[in-house]
C-alpha cells in the first residue's frame, strides 16, 4: 500500500511539473562541454572515428540543433561550438556531405534558424569549416563541361579518364540528370483505365549518351574514308542501398558533377512533394554508375527547409 502511494505521489508531482510548464532541459552548457572535451581527447589520440561518433551520438540522441535553438542563447552558442567541432571531425573522416548537412540544419531549419543569435567567434568557426568541406567537394567533383555532341547540349561531358579506367564507359560521351514527374492518378489524366504506375516517369534517372555505331563513308573517286559516330540516349535508374528503385516519393532537381574515379557522380540540389504540400528539401547524393545496369546510391543527405 505504501509503495502504491509513493508511486501515485511521484506521478502527481510529475504531472504538476509538466502542467506548470517546467521541463528538464535536454541540453546544458556543462554537458556540451564534457562531450566536446571527450571527443577532443579522442581526436588528439588520432581516434578520428571515435571523436566523430562521440559527438554524433550526443547530437542525434540527446541534443539536436532544434533542442539547442529552443533553449537560451548560452546553450545555443555552446551547442554551435559542438556542431563546429562535429563539422571538423567529419571533414577529417572525409564525410563532406555529413559536414554540409550540419550547415543545412543550422541555417535552414524552419522556425528555429536565426544566425542573429550566433556569437561572432562561433559563427566564424562554422563558416570556416563549411568552406573547407565545400572546397574539398568542389575539388573532388569539379564543374563539368557541356556536352559537345550536337543536339545534346543539355548534358555534360564525362571525364576522359573514365573510359581509360573502365572499358565499359569508353563509349559513354555525356550524362545528364532527368527529374521525375508525379504519377497520373485519375482516369482523365491517364491514357487508359489502369491502376499501375504510368511507366517509369515517376523515378528520377540519368540520361546516358553513348556511341551506338561508327559508320565508314568513302569519298567518291578516292580511297579516303571518313568515320562518323552515331549516338543513342538510354536511361539508367537509381537503386537504393536496399536494392529498390530510388526516388519516387519526391520530385527532384539536381546539378550533376563527376568524380575522378570512374562512374562516381555527385548530385546537388533539392526536392519537393510531387503531389500536395509546400515543403522544400535540400538533397545531396553520391552515386556510383554501374553501366549499363544501374546507378547505385552510396550516400545521401536530406533536410526539410519548409
Amino acid at each position: 500500500m505504501f509503495r502504491i502511494s509513493v508511486i501515485l505521489k511521484t506521478l502527481l508531482i510529475s504531472i504538476g511539473l509538466l502542467s506548470s510548464g517546467f521541463i528538464f532541459a535536454k541540453c546544458s552548457v556543462e554537458e556540451i562541454k564534457n562531450v566536446r572535451d571527450k571527443a577532443l581527447s579522442s581526436y588528439k589520440d588520432r581516434k578520428y572515428e571515435v571523436a566523430e561518433n562521440t559527438l554524433s551520438l550526443y547530437y542525434d540522441n540527446e541534443c539536436s540543433f532544434y533542442d539547442m535553438a529552443k533553449d537560451s542563447d548560452d546553450v545555443l552558442n555552446s551547442g554551435l561550438w559542438l556542431i563546429s567541432d562535429l563539422m571538423f571531425y567529419r571533414n577529417a573522416r572525409k564525410d563532406y556531405l555529413g559536414c554540409l548537412s550540419l550547415e543545412d540544419e543550422v541555417y535552414w531549419s524552419w522556425m528555429v534558424s536565426d544566425p542573429n543569435r550566433h556569437l561572432s567567434k562561433v559563427e566564424k568557426a562554422l563558416q570556416t569549416n563549411i568552406s573547407v568541406c565545400q572546397d574539398v567537394l568542389n575539388k573532388l567533383y569539379p564543374d563539368p563541361k557541356q556536352c559537345s555532341v550536337e543536339g545534346y547540349k543539355n548534358l555534360f561531358a564525362v571525364p576522359v579518364s573514365w573510359g581509360t579506367e573502365n572499358e565499359l564507359l569508353y563509349e559513354v560521351a555525356c550524362i545528364g540528370f532527368k527529374g521525375n514527374e508525379q504519377n497520373l492518378l485519375t482516369l482523365d489524366q491517364r491514357d487508359s483505365p489502369k491502376f499501375q504506375s504510368e511507366g517509369m516517369n515517376s523515378f528520377p534517372r540519368l540520361e546516358i549518351l553513348y556511341v551506338n555505331k561508327v559508320k565508314k563513308h568513302n569519298k567518291m573517286g578516292t580511297d579516303e574514308a571518313k568515320w562518323t559516330k552515331e549516338y543513342k540516349l538510354d536511361p539508367i535508374y537509381f537503386l537504393s542501398k536496399s536494392g529498390e528503385l530510388w526516388g519516387a516519393e519526391r520530385c527532384y532537381w539536381f546539378t550533376i558533377r563527376f568524380g575522378s574515379q570512374a562512374g562516381t557522380i555527385f548530385l546537388d540540389g533539392g526536392s519537393n512533394w510531387c503531389v500536395g504540400g509546400s515543403a522544400r528539401n535540400i538533397n545531396r547524393v553520391i552515386a556510383q554508375l554501374d553501366y549499363p545496369f544501374k546507378a547505385q546510391v552510396l550516400y545521401e543527405t536530406f533536410h526539410s527547409v519548409k
